[in-house]
């Protein structure tokens, strides 16, 4: 706290007085029990671990910069697009706790203790979320802008309240953000189409790969793991689509059941990926956890994928050396959309 409000140049009376409350607090014997979430693995944190997360600095950082302005209402929608960012991409769990709420929390325990004043505040611009995850998707790398016409895209509703529940695997990707974001550039707007078949289409991984990946990092994952970590979702989608390229050329039974294994991999990956960020943001522990992989290492979805790319490459192999010694080779799935020549 000392070496924040020393970088913001703030008095060093306001400091004392800070850390003042902040030790009261901290001293204070608190009888309340954890706060328990929907699931019985995941309890919320007891008010000393809430204490000693809010003594990190990547949390004391953006309480001193961000608080006086939040109390004297003096940022624009701008600015505080700009601090929604900073606080999800900050590398301290509060407030993901407080800016996405999810049901069957207890926000008292985050909001109305001693030394919370900011979480509070923050708490309260909560509706800027669906703006700040639209303008996420939404946001062009080449230009290094949001395009003009698009400054006021919103993520719906229902898929923001998904996202802040977990339910990552029931979110909308199809209609809820791709076609809602092309209707928007091009002034249409979409039927709605079934998504049996979403990821049986190379550019439609591509799509989830790119829009999904600017989602999942605006919320403060990394783009870039480690393989011996686990995957961001680039990389996870970067394995489904290697799938993908190897069921082009297979038989139709075949490429029928590799499609079935590619929607079991993204369904499972969303739905680990999920309940990992749930014991991290609402876990017992903030002070020690952080948003890192998308999904780890030893998730056993990750461990299985890894496996099936290892065996599409052997089985690759031996059908390129073996031939046709074992009779004529099968013949590839038509591909969609083309008409056989002759």
């Amino acid at each position: 706290m000392i070496t924040s409000e020393a970088e913001e140049g703030k008095a060093s009376g306001d400091t004392v007085h800070k850390l003042l409350e902040k030790l009261r607090a901290a001293q204070k014997e608190e009888k309340s029990t954890a706060s328990k979430g929907d699931e019985d693995d995941v309890r919320g944190p007891k008010p000393g671990q809430i204490n000693r997360a809010l003594a990190e600095k990547e949390y004391t950082k953006l309480e001193v910069k961000h608080t006086t302005p939040l109390q004297d209402d003096t940022y624009s929608n701008e600015q505080k697009l700009e601090m929604i960012k900073e606080c999800l991409t900050s590398g301290s769990v509060l407030p993901h706790a407080v800016i996405l709420a999810p049901k069957g929390t207890r926000m008292s325990i985050y909001i109305s203790a001693p030394g919370t004043d900011f979480l509070a505040l923050l708490y309260g611009e909560r509706h800027m979320l669906p703006m700040y995850l639209g303008q996420t998707l939404v946001y062009d790398p080449d230009e290094g802008e949001v395009p003009r016409d698009l400054r006021t895209f919103r993520l719906g509703s229902d898929d923001t309240s998904k996202l802040c529940n977990f339910e990552w695997a029931n979110i909308d990707f199809l209609n809820g953000i791709l076609l809602k974001i092309r209707g928007e550039e091009a002034g249409t707007e979409f039927l709605k189409y079934s998504t049996k078949t979403l990821y049986h289409h190379a550019d439609m991984l591509t799509n989830l790969q790119e829009l999904y990946g600017r989602l999942f990092e605006g919320l403060g994952y990394r783009r870039d793991v480690p393989k011996e970590e686990g995957m961001s979702y680039r990389g996870f989608m970067a394995a489904l689509k290697r799938i993908h390229t190897f069921a082009v050329g297979v038989s139709a039974d075949e490429q029928r059941g590799a499609f079935a294994m590619i929607d079991d991999f993204a369904t499972r990956g969303m739905t680990a990926a999920a309940d990992n960020a749930r014991r991290i943001i609402l876990g017992p522990s903030p002070a020690d956890r952080k948003l890192g992989p998308w999904l780890r290492a030893d998730e056993a979805v990750v461990i299985e994928l890894n496996d099936t790319l290892a065996t599409i490459k052997d089985t690759a192999t031996y059908r390129r050396r073996m031939g046709s010694i074992f009779g004529s080779k099968a013949k590839a799935a038509a591909l969609p959309g083309f008409g056989l020549a002759g």
